[in-house]
């Protein structure tokens, strides 16, 4: 029954005939009378809403009866019940596409809810979703969505939210949702980046650029090079533009000799390389930019290594080796073959003298089931794993050599049998040993390994007394050709001096093949026949050339029998060796300059004739050489050489790289006594300075300067800047091989070490006498661009990778200082004074000898030259040292600090970047005078012999004993890689 409405209590006239009641429109279809109630008309299925009906329903009851007909208004207000949950208007939930370039903290988008009651609606985001941190919503009344961190196309290109709208003033608090999808426009905010991508970190998708490496022969031009870890290329780091890109060599090209394809990236060789021992490799600095954008770049380098022409493939001597190994309780032993040798696996190599390929890398390739039980080292030998080996198993596995360099490779087979223990190895393939396996008696076991012992101890014996023999016939016939082959004159005269018949031998045979003008480059310097020059050129791995054939290096191997023509193979590089050694023993020659140690080198040596006694600076090798006293020293101030940079002055203004005498001090004067100056005489032989263009190794004579009395001096070392030259009475023109300090030691090396927060990352000598400059990146010097890196003829210094530095923090801290270091610090010597430069964006502090770490922080102001350390100084306080007036010799280390307050009273432990420079000329005196240095490293000559058989055999034992070693101190087995 419905619900009840009202009553109507009407009732019919008298004399009527009855009362009849109805109800019609608007609203009758919810109403119905029950007698004279009036009912609502629903049901479970049948239900008012307020928000469909309106607040009223509406009726009118008629009653009449057959006189008077009359009319009621029925209203009933419907009141109002929350029934209906929020909903997401339409528009609300539309995809939406927005900007990675869009900022931060601006309303991206709003969402709008509608509740039928009328209710208030509250909007938030569920934290739940993966991207709800991008967003928020700060008024929770508007659906105004706000960003809160950028947008990046390249890490996420869409999002997805879910968004409540709430009820807040209603007890059921209805709510609902809307799932968003946002999708991100890509923009040109990236710069390209080569393939392939390494991430510089593993959640971030940013690429660092890898290197390029390719292999050339020498004689190859006009071909693609194939590089690895892949062709060159590029990509667009905004992958949704995909902007195309153009190729192009900053710099190595060497003229032209390698070109680009613009468009693939595509590197090509134009020309031929002669020689590789001149340029062994080439290093390019390749670029790719935008083309609708250039300023979009990214740099990679390119090493292409040249090498020599691969005529021979690498092979085995065998295509299956034999081996066996003894079952036994010992971690590890060395796999024999037939005779209980060693087994050795090598590779031939006819590319190289005598076959060997010091390139040659060697590695396993074994099943599963002997995965670990083997390893092979450098020299070829299997080591196996014995306590884990099993009697009567028989184990193939594969052995794999490769050419490091040129890439070959080639395979072979090891088949190994495990022997039980105590069972002999066979002598041979086809011995009755292999078939005595199953042989269980004790005593005869015992009886096999005496006999096989008694015939090694044999052979052993029988094979040393061939080689006595061998060697003492060898002896014999060499004494008989060397007194063959000299004058009669000359035959007692050798045996008066059996002692050293080699150097009495080499100074007469030497000059005359000087004096002969028969080998190309082999020549006298000097009227006086006093300088000689040799030709010393690196002599190649392979047979040798033409130019080879005829030097003065064979000539010395024939004339000492250590070469006979048609018996023995040629080999240049022996017959440099050995008069090397002649050379470098005889006391009556004298090498006063190395061109093959200079930059770029120089094919050459020169050698000083000295007297029968001997030069002054060879002591006898059996005593220990007293040291020189420092009054004795003499120092060559080098005014010769030519100015560091003056030819590269390129701005008006004043430039850091001039040398003019305004900018810099004079050098301080030596000899310090007024009255001993005078005019130096005339040297009789003068070199030619072309040939010896900014070298530090050659003795100048006309520049001399010396110490004769540092004590009487003393007063008056600071007080004069005119250069002279001091002689005393005893001075002569056969001085040429006195002893002379400063001229023995490298006056221009200096020692560069880096440290990152205290760690050593790297370290190395710098022997440009010129100087150096340190940088980081890839742009490096060239003559047009002076005011912007510093001369081409400095030697170019990178700072060690950050790769290595295992805390991120300092890992990004140290990578953001060298990403402004591109112009680098220059490092300049001049007049054996160091000045530095301070070319990059990043601040440079320093200390030095006169500059005291505990002193306050010492910037370098930018592109002005600033001496750090002097030579005369040092000096100066290393003679009072000497004299006692000293408690300690002088410091000499010089410190850069990069991008942090240096000195500030904290340890160069806590600095991320420091450069330490030593120069090596103070660091040997200093050790010298100072007690820590009693001998000079010249006079000890150590003897070794070159390694035989036996030698390389118990080589591999050590290494074996070395491999027990770390087994003991590492319990589970790691096979080493090859």
């Amino acid at each position: 029954m419905g619900q009840f409405i009202a009553n109507t209590n009407l009732a019919a006239e008298p004399g009527s005939y009855g009362l009849r009641l109805c109800l019609e429109e608007p609203n009758v279809n919810w109403l119905f009378l029950d007698g004279p109630i009036i009912r609502l008309n629903t049901s479970h299925s049948r239900v008012l809403d307020r928000e469909v009906q309106g607040p009223l329903l509406i009726a009118q009851l008629i009653c009449h009866d057959n006189v008077v007909h009359k009319h009621y208004s029925i209203q009933i207000e419907i009141l109002n019940e929350n029934d209906n949950k929020p909903k997401f208007s339409p528009e609300s939930a539309k995809a939406l596409t927005i900007s990675e370039l869009t900022a931060v903290n601006t309303i991206v988008f709003s969402v709008n809810a509608i509740d039928a009651d009328g209710d208030l609606i509250r909007y938030s985001i569920d934290p739940a979703t993966l991207d709800s941190s991008f967003f928020r919503i700060d008024q929770q009344n508007s659906g105004n969505v706000v960003l809160s961190k950028p947008l990046d196309y390249e890490a996420k290109t869409s999002l997805k939210l879910l968004i409540w709208a709430t009820e807040t003033n209603t007890a059921e608090m209805f709510n609902t949702s809307t799932d968003l999808t946002i999708s991100i426009q890509d923009e040109d905010d990236q710069n390209p980046h080569f393939l392939p991508c390494v991430p510089l970190w593993p959640d971030l998708p940013v690429c660092t650029n890898p290197s390029y490496s390719a292999n050339v022969t020498e004689k190859e031009k006009n071909i693609a090079l194939d590089f690895s870890p892949g062709p060159i290329k590029a990509e667009d780091g905004d992958r949704g533009l995909d902007t195309a890109l153009n190729y192009s060599i900053l710099s190595g090209s060497d003229q032209d000799r390698f070109v680009i394809n613009n468009t693939t990236g595509q590197i090509t060789l134009t020309r031929a390389v002669d020689d590789r021992r001149q340029t062994p490799f080439f290093r390019l600095s390749i670029m790719a930019s935008q083309l609708d954008d250039p300023l979009k770049h990214s740099i990679a380098t390119v090493l292409v290594r040249v090498l020599v022409e691969n005529k021979f493939p690498p092979v085995f001597n065998q295509s299956t080796y034999k081996g066996f190994v003894i079952q036994s309780a010992s971690p590890a032993t060395i796999v024999s073959t037939y005779g209980n040798m060693v087994l050795q696996i090598q590779v031939s190599d006819q590319d190289f003298p005598h076959g060997l390929n010091p390139n040659m890398q060697y590695s396993l390739f074994s099943p599963s089931v002997t995965e670990g039980l083997y390893h092979i080292t450098r020299g070829g030998v299997l080591i196996a794993r014995t306590d884990n080996l099993v009697a009567f198993d028989r184990h193939v596995i594969q052995v794999i050599a490769r050419d490091e360099e040129s890439g070959e490779e080639v395979s072979a087979s090891a088949d190994i049998e495990v022997l039980q223990r105590g069972q002999a190895i066979p002598r041979g393939p086809f011995t009755e040993e292999q078939f005595v396996r199953n042989i269980e008696t004790h005593l005869t076991s015992i009886i096999s390994a005496s006999i096989l012992l008694l015939l090694l101890i044999a052979a052993l014996f029988l094979l040393l007394r061939l080689i006595r023999r061998k060697h003492s016939r060898k002896h014999l016939e060499r004494q008989r050709d060397a007194k063959a082959e000299q004058p009669t004159e000359s035959r007692s005269r050798l045996s008066m001096s059996a002692l050293q018949p080699r150097r009495v031998r080499l100074k007469p045979w030497l000059l005359t093949q000087v004096s002969s003008g028969r080998y190309p480059g082999l020549q006298w310097l000097c009227t006086d026949r006093r300088l000689f020059q040799i030709p010393w050129k690196h002599a190649t791995r392979h047979l040798p050339s033409s130019e080879e054939e005829n030097t003065i290096f064979k000539a010395w191997a024939l004339e000492t029998g250590k070469y006979q023509e048609g018996v023995d193979e040629p080999d240049p590089a022996k017959w440099k060796a050995n008069l090397r050694c002649a050379l470098n023993k005889s006391r009556e020659f004298q090498l006063k300059y190395d061109g093959t140690k200079e930059t770029p080198v120089q094919p050459f040596k020169i050698y000083e004739v000295c007297d029968t006694m001997g030069c002054s600076d060879f002591g006898d090798d059996n005593e220990e050489e007293e040291m020189p006293n420092l009054m004795d020293l003499s120092i060559n101030p080098r005014l010769s050489d030519p100015h560091s940079y003056s030819t590269f002055s390129v701005r008006t203004e004043v430039n850091p790289f001039s040398q003019s005498s305004e900018n810099l001090p004079q050098i301080i004067s030596m000899p310090l006594l007024q009255d001993a100056m005078h005019p130096t005489p005339p040297v009789p032989c003068s070199l030619p300075q072309e040939n010896f263009q900014a070298s530090g190794h050659i003795v100048d004579q006309q520049s001399f300067v010396g110490l004769p009395d540092l004590n009487s001096l003393s007063g008056s070392i600071m007080e004069t800047n005119t250069v002279g030259v001091v002689h005393t009475e005893n001075d002569s023109q056969s001085q040429n091989c006195k002893y002379d300090l400063l001229n023995s030691v490298p006056l221009t090396d200096l020692d560069l070490k880096f440290l990152y927060r205290g760690r050593t990352t790297g370290s190395l000598t710098v022997s440009n006498p010129q100087g150096c400059r340190l940088y980081s990146g890839h742009l490096e010097p060239t003559p047009e661009q002076v005011d912007l890196f510093g001369p081409v003829n400095l030697q170019q210094v990178q700072f060690p990778a950050t790769e290595l530095i295992q805390n991120q923090k300092q890992r990004f801290y140290t990578t953001a200082l060298l990403d402004v270091m591109d112009r680098g610090l220059i490092l300049e010597i001049w007049q054996q004074d160091i000045y530095a430069i301070r070319l990059c964006q990043c601040k440079v502090f320093w200390s030095s000898p006169g500059v005291p770490e505990r002193a306050a922080p010492n910037p370098m102001e930018r592109e002005k030259k600033i001496k750090v350390f002097s030579l005369n100084d040092f000096l100066q306080g290393l003679i009072t040292f000497q004299k006692g007036e000293a408690e300690n010799p002088p410091p000499f280390e010089i410190t850069f600090c990069f991008g942090e307050d240096w000195p500030d009273r904290k340890p160069k432990e806590k600095k991320l970047i420091i450069v330490q420079v030593v120069p090596v000329v103070a660091r040997i005196l200093t050790e010298m005078f100072s007690g820590e240095l009693s001998w000079s490293t010249d006079s000890i000559r150590l003897q070794i012999s070159n390694p035989d058989v036996k030698d390389q055999t118990v080589q591999q034992f050590k290494e074996l004993q070395r491999l027990l070693q770390s087994q003991h101190s590492h319990s589970p087995w790691a096979p080493a890689g090859p």
